[in-house]
Formats: C-alpha cells, structure tokens, sequence
C-alpha cells in the first residue's frame, strides 16, 4: 500500500511546518491533524500484522514476544539516540525527565505537567509504544469478539468524553470519562493521556479488523459520509463559522476528524487514481514517507535554530525563507543519516524473528495418514 507512504510523508511535513512556523505565523488551517492521522494510520497497520500473525501462529507468546522485538528494533534506535543527542545539549526537560521518557509514559508526564521543551512530540511516540504493548496482548490472546468489543469501547468511550461537556455540560458522567484530576493532582493536558487519545487508534484498528473479516464499505456513502466529516472538521477547527454552528457541531469536532482521517486512509489503501494518486507514489514522496519517523524525531532539535534564530538574535522576518530552507535541509540531512546508518541496519534484523516458529527438523514428525 505504497500510498499510505506517501500520505504519512505529507503529514510529517505539515506537522514540522507547524511546529516550526507557530509561533510566527498564524495560520487557520489545522496542521496539527497530521499527528492525529498517525495515530489512525498506526492503528490500521499494527492492527493487520497482528491479526496476520495470529492466524498463522501456533506459539502466541512466541508471537508477541517477536512483535515487541520487531517494533523495538524499529523505534529504539533513532528514539535512543535523539535522547542522547537532548541529553549531551543538557536540554533541562530531558534530563529532570529522563526515565518518563526511557519508559515510554512521558505523555502522562504532560498530562499532569503541561508541555516541557524541545521534545514534547515524544508525547505521542510514547502513547505508540503503550498501544504496540496494550493491543498486542488484547488482540493476541482475547478472542476474537472479546478485542472487537474492547475495540468499539476504546473509540466510542474517548469520543464520548470530549464531546458529552457540549451536549449536557459538565456533569458527573463527563468528569469520570475525562477527569480533571488524577491522583489527587491537577490535569493540566488531559488530553495526552493515553486513553483520551486511544480512540484515534481503535479507529484504524476497527478499520483493519473489518477489512481482515471481509467487511465492506458501500463506495458511495463511505465517499459521503468521510468528505462531509473532513469537511466539517476543518470549517469548525478554522473556526471561519463559529457564530453560526452550534456549540454540538463543535464538540464533535474530533470525532470528525477521526471519520474523515478513515476515509483518507480508505481511500488510499485501496489506490486513489489519477494526480492525487501519482503524487503519493511519486520517488520523492515515497522517500520522505521512508524517513518520516526520523525527520518527526530530529525536527524540534533542528525547530530550536528557528527561536534562537529569529527571537534570540531578532533576525528580520525577510530572512524567514532563507532559515526555513536551511533548517529544512538540516534535518533531512539528519533523517537520511540516521535511516541509511541506523535505523534501516538495525531493523532488517528483524527476519530473525519472525512471528510463527519454523518447524524443528528435529522434532518426531507424525507419519502421514
């Protein structure tokens, strides 16, 4: 599915492209969505190599054990190394932070702390690994209806959470679903807590559980259906109408934009035709997509250059085109590197465990009937 590649390459870019230009620039689009789109692109293909390997497998430990290695080898290396390389810049939120980080729980982190520096996009890279652990094990060894009503209660609980304050304001049914305290301590960023961000996730994972079953979206309203919720999710989140939707349409908002990031990613598992179709399989697409995890981790090191840049040393904004190219090419530079180097050496090891065991020629084999 060479375009689900392509797609992940564009949204890195408008994600770095926001990170790197927010504070400058105010722009009404929500380029922020790109990190949500991830979320229900990870969901999609986790979700199929699972549900492959299961049927398949005849160990499931054996199964899962190789599935963590696998995703290990593919995020521990460049996540270790930017760690380092925050850690020699004695970058204070890393440093005071550092075992929320190794253990992959610096998102809860947030949620109490609100954001900390020049590393707050491992908020979701963490989130990642709880789900690569979570849903591993859910859908793995529960059986099969079991991981479907798990699923269908991890998209519909978060959504109900967020949008339920809109509908009948705050009550006790929403402070329990989304609560502002935990522990006795404020929330600061209760969003960044992993079940509040889960239902993206479920999303994909539903989408690859149906198409695994043979499930089948009707063209026609699915075409409807995604493009009105993409549609709606960007008139409210631009917020051009705001004095004319009702407050509802407003705290739906997400779940639009789960809707809509379904119908993207349906659309281009399936192969979209014509220009859009071309593009996402294009070289160079294919190529950014390749080192989309690499530029995500590197480009709020390289993004510090930008303040530094133009608030420390008060460069002009006629310089801004000039810095953003520098910048740009820096951190391609710097995901190059580590793909070619790190990363893509590391992970071709992961034939070495592959998800079912191969028969022991030693074993007693029983004779044929």
């Amino acid at each position: 599915m060479p375009q689900l590649n392509g797609l992940r390459a564009f949204c890195v870019l408008v994600v770095i492209f926001h990170h790197w230009t927010g504070a400058f620039v105010h722009f009404r689009f929500p380029f922020e969505a790109g990190a949500f789109f991830f979320f229900v692109l990870s969901g999609f293909l986790i979700t199929r190599i699972l549900l492959h390997a299961k049927d398949k497998s005849q160990n499931l430990p054996h199964t899962y054990r190789n599935f963590i290695i696998r995703r290990s080898l593919r995020i521990f290396p460049g996540y270790l190394l930017i760690l380092a390389i925050h850690l020699l810049l004695n970058q204070a939120d890393v440093r005071e932070n550092i075992l929320w980080y190794l253990f992959g729980i610096v998102n809860i982190n947030f949620a109490f702390h609100g954001w900390q520096g020049g590393a707050d996009q491992f908020w979701t890279l963490a989130i990642e690994q709880q789900f690569y652990i979570l849903w591993g094990l859910a859908l793995l060894f529960l059986p099969r209806k079991g991981a479907l009503l798990l699923l269908w209660l991890s998209l519909l609980l978060p959504c109900l959470a967020r949008s339920l304050p809109a509908f009948v304001g705050d009550n006790a049914l929403s402070s329990l679903l989304r609560p502002g305290t935990l522990f006795g301590q404020e929330l600061t960023m209760t969003g960044k807590l992993t079940w509040n961000a889960f239902d993206y996730i479920a999303a994909g994972c539903l989408y690859a559980y149906g198409r695994h079953e043979g499930w089948t979206l009707p063209k026609k309203p699915a075409l409807i259906v995604g493009a009105i919720s993409a549609l709606v999710y960007l008139v409210v989140r631009t917020g051009y109408l705001n004095d004319y939707l009702p407050v509802q349409v407003k705290g739906l908002q997400q779940f639009f934009l789960i809707i809509g990031t379904l119908w993207v990613v349906h659309l281009a598992a399936n192969g979209i035709p014509g220009l859009i179709g071309k593009i996402l399989e294009h070289p160079i697409t294919q190529s950014i997509g390749t080192k989309s995890y690499g530029l995500y981790l590197y480009h709020n090191l390289v993004g510090g250059l930008f303040y530094m840049a133009f608030i420390q040393h008060k460069i002009g904004m006629a310089w801004f085109p000039v810095v953003f190219l520098a910048c740009s090419a820096l951190v391609w530079g710097l995901a190059s590197l580590s793909w070619k180097y790190l990363e893509e050496p590391i992970y071709k090891k992961k034939s070495k465990f592959p998800y079912t065991r191969k028969p022991d020629p030693k074993a007693p084999q029983l004779a044929p009937r």
